[in-house]
């Protein structure tokens, strides 16, 4: 069950916000991307990682099979026990969502609601996607996925201290498009990776590829808002340190950090035991995206960074400088 510390939802907070509210547009192309426009966007390690995810599953199903045939009674009992459990805590949550927060509708939040099914529409990805609005002291979304229920739990710190509209719509895109990314391989992928995890030896073959469909996510909601890389960033800031304190970040200093355990040892074995990648990690990711899908938005961004914020910049994504700097992709017609 998810602890109460991290998804608490006490009454809402949210008075005045209704002067504030963002308002969302289009999606870059107006159609749906197919498989191969999509592939495209994702991050360069998780096909290799894909498969190394099967390696894995491939084995563990074929023992699960030859388990059942050992013993029919007794994995028919196990599996329906995941099935009902899973599905309980399914209804449970769906229930204290509902009773406790407030869902993304178009009656509440319409324009984040009208997000989600732009960027499904987008992305081709059309299971249901529930969205709530949780309160809490600390700068963040998180996406819960259950069988072919996915929730997205958005804080209410992160409305209340969501700067330019594209900030919220990069959370919300970079949900459904690592949603949309897992789906394109194998709908079904998800809910098996999802069992084997609780496996926890496998964790380290497994959490790569969770780690690289992240970035994936994060590079297609950049996609989703037209390159704004500043609101992408400042998200991914305020998700380390609170919105409150997000906007005096010092860029520099976070691709100096990401530079500070780039060889160490315990920085890697951090990262092994987490399905997700560290933060200064996806922000060096983004701006590596951006240069070679988005050149022109990530020189707009670097011209009001200082000089010596530049020049971090390309030493971290591998450019000397603009002339560096691949054309991008041409967004879906």
């Amino acid at each position: 069950m998810v602890s109460e510390q991290r998804h608490g939802c006490g009454p809402a907070r949210l008075l005045g916000m209704a002067g504030r509210a963002l308002r969302f547009g289009h999606s870059p192309g107006g159609n749906e991307m197919t498989r191969q426009e999509l592939n495209a966007h994702r991050h360069p390690s998780e096909a290799g990682l894909f498969w190394l995810t099967m390696i894995v599953i491939v084995p563990v199903c074929l023992a699960a099979i030859l388990f059942a045939f050992e013993s029919f009674t007794m994995a028919l009992v196990v599996v329906t026990s995941i099935v009902v459990s899973t599905w309980i805590l399914m209804k449970m949550l769906t229930a204290r969502f509902l009773g406790n927060c407030v869902k993304v509708s178009e009656e509440n939040f319409s324009e984040i609601h009208a997000a989600i099914r732009e960027f499904q529409d987008l992305f081709d990805y059309h299971t249901e996607i529930d969205a709530y609005v949780y309160e809490q002291s600390t700068y963040n979304a998180l996406l819960l996925p259950l069988l072919r229920r996915k929730f997205i739990l958005l804080n209410s710190d992160v409305l209340a201290n969501a700067g330019p509209e594209n900030e919220v719509r990069w959370l919300v895109a970079r949900f459904v498009g690592g949603l949309a990314s897992k789906h394109y391989r194998f709908a079904w992928l998800q809910v098996i990776i999802s069992s084997i995890e609780k496996i926890i030896i496998f964790n380290l073959l497994l959490y790569p590829y969770e780690r690289a469909v992240v970035k994936s996510g994060d590079q297609l909601g950049l996609l989703a808002i037209d390159g704004d890389l500043e609101s992408a960033v400042a998200a991914v800031q305020k998700t380390m340190v609170g919105g409150a304190l997000g906007e005096h970040i010092n860029l520099a200093g976070l691709l100096s950090q990401e530079e500070a355990i780039g060889g160490s040892f315990f920085a890697w074995l951090v990262k092994c035991m987490s399905p997700f990648p560290h933060a200064t990690s996806r922000l060096v990711n983004l701006l590596r995206y951006a240069g070679q899908r988005h050149p022109l938005q990530l020189e707009a961004f670097l011209a009001h960074e200082e000089e010596a914020t530049r020049q971090r910049v390309r030493r971290a994504i591998g450019h000397a400088g603009p002339a560096d700097i691949v054309e991008p992709l041409e967004a879906p017609a």
